[in-house]
């Protein structure tokens, strides 16, 4: 054995790389053995392991043929699944060009897995016969298909919705949520829709109150504008009821419910940064405060509580000064100053008769001509100087149009009962029967309120003048208070036989002066001023 490895030792020595490719080694061929027990194969598989000449490496044919391809069965493998993938992605791409993806809705209904002809077929069902019933607010009534004329192109709906979808990638398309209620397209009759829900609201809202928008207000207390926090009111807003019943529509909805959402809110709020500049204007503006004269007498007065009417801020916060309201209230109190002829409203104190009488000559009379342009100069300078009304004619107490601005001091003659009275402060200081002109024969006195214009005595009345130079009547009286130029006055009749009662519709009547008797007219003339008021009536 030991010179057996000797000789192989030897051999190998002998064996180089460098040889290999330059030799061929022949290898006997092997012959048929019997079977080697299993040490005795180790033993020789050691030693043909041992005998390998250095650098030997197996074919890749006798790798192949022992072991066949692997990377070939994997492309098949993977051929056979992109195959079966393709298969099913196609198939759902045609799939979903017919039918709505899981996920998908319309309003209220549902589409998934749906065909594009059962979806439409539900619309139909839907759209063309369904009721809103709307409640809340005071409200109760319905809406339905018939009565809005509502259609709805349920087709085209459809169609869109569909096309809407990607059904290329549909494989991550259908873990999304869709929603194609905005695809709903429609027609219906607006007008009366809106008659409809315009009529049940203005029902509704005829016991609820008004939003009022932020504003700028004259706060007595301060005296001075403020910015009043805006309120929310409870009057509702019939476009919004109408939207959100066409938006129940759409959405297959059977049931509104109007609340607050729906009312009319304000648009003006306290926290808007540009009131604070419009109110510093405003101020400016409110700092006037002036009286309006007439004579020693207070017509009218200018100050925060009138500017506030008359002070405007708009949406836009400009501050401006209405003055067409100024010159409308100049004019009114321009006209309220000319009393005369006017007509007064008054009680007799003497009896508590209530009088009403107009025309005569007593009485304001104002030149209201330029109080506008003064009181507007006025306002805009912050004056706080009295502004004066020019006065033609005054009268004794400055009050109210239409009632008796002849104060406390008058001359009453009362053509019913035919008396006449004084006052004075209020106090009767005199009274008398007298005798007036006959109206049935065209010498009726003449009602009104007049003034005393003269005092005089010993004068001689005539009437008219005839052809001949001479009067139709006339009389000589010791004491004339003319009332209506020189024609009509109180004076004393020594030729009246009586005073009162019916002696005017007797042949005693007067020309339509009043008869006083003597000493009464005496008295009186002692009385009386001029310019005292002659209030005659009946």
């Amino acid at each position: 054995m030991a010179q057996h490895a000797k000789k192989n030792e030897q051999k190998m020595q002998k064996y180089s790389p460098s040889q290999t490719s330059a030799q061929t080694t022949k290898i006997p061929a092997v012959q048929p053995t019997q079977a080697i027990p299993a040490q005795a194969a180790s033993h020789q598989t050691a030693q043909q392991q041992v005998h390998q000449p250095q650098g030997y490496a197996p074919s890749a044919v006798s790798v192949a043929k022992k072991n066949g391809n692997p990377k070939k069965k994997a492309a098949i493998i993977c051929g056979v699944i992109a195959g079966i993938i393709a298969v099913i992605y196609l198939a759902g791409v045609i799939m979903f060009n017919f039918m709505f993806m899981p996920n998908s809705k319309l309003s209220s209904l549902d589409l998934s897995m749906k065909t594009a002809d059962a979806v439409k077929s539900e619309l139909d069902s839907n759209f063309n016969s369904f009721s809103v019933a709307v409640t809340g607010s005071d409200l109760n009534f319905k809406v339905d298909a018939k009565t809005t004329n509502f259609k709805a192109d349920t087709d085209a709906i459809t169609k869109t919705a569909i096309q809407s979808e990607n059904a290329w990638a549909w494989p991550v398309e259908i873990f999304k949520e869709k929603d194609f209620t905005s695809v709903v397209s429609y027609n219906l009759n607006e007008g009366t829709l809106g008659t409809l829900v315009e009529e049940n609201v203005n029902t509704a809202n005829q016991n609820k109150t008004d939003s009022v928008n932020a504003h700028i207000a004259w706060d007595s207390a301060t005296n001075a504008f403020v910015i009043a926090a805006e309120t929310y009111g409870t009057k509702i807003d019939a476009k919004a009821v109408e939207k959100q019943i066409t938006s129940a529509i759409v959405a297959m909805e059977t049931k509104v419910s109007v609340g607050a959402d729906q009312y009319i809110k304000p648009t003006l709020f306290k926290n808007d940064s540009r009131f604070t500049a419009a109110l510093n204007e405003a101020n400016a503006l409110g700092k006037a405060n002036f009286k309006i004269m007439m004579g020693d007498s207070e017509a009218a007065a200018v100050n925060g509580e009138k500017l506030a009417q008359w002070i405007k801020v708009d949406d836009n916060f400009n501050v401006t000064l209405d003055e067409d309201a100024v010159s409308a209230w100049a004019t009114e109190i321009a006209d309220g100053c000319n009393t005369v002829g006017s007509e007064r409203t008054y009680t007799l104190p003497a009896t508590g008769k209530s009088v009403t009488v107009s025309g005569g000559t007593y009485g304001w009379t104002a030149d209201g001509s330029g109080l506008s342009d003064k009181i507007i100069a006025a306002i805009k300078s912050g004056s706080t100087e009295n502004i004066s009304v020019d006065v033609t004619q005054s009268a004794n107490a400055l009050v109210p149009k239409g009632q008796a601005d002849w104060g406390g001091r008058w001359i009453d003659v009362d053509l019913t009962t035919q008396h006449a009275y004084m006052y004075d402060n209020g106090e009767l200081v005199w009274e008398t029967d007298v005798v007036t002109g006959n109206p049935n024969i065209g010498d009726a006195t003449p009602t009104g309120v007049w003034m005393i214009n003269a005092k005089q005595t010993d004068q001689k009345l005539r009437g008219p003048k005839k052809s001949d130079g001479t009067y139709e009547w006339e009389s000589s009286v010791d004491y004339w208070m003319p009332f209506i130029g020189n024609s009509h006055g109180l004076h004393d009749a020594s030729w009246q036989s009586s005073f009162g009662g019916s002696a005017y519709q007797n042949l005693n009547w007067s020309h339509g002066c009043i008869n006083l008797p003597t000493s009464k007219a005496s008295d009186l003339f002692s009385l009386c001023k001029v310019g005292d008021a002659v209030v005659i009536h009946y």
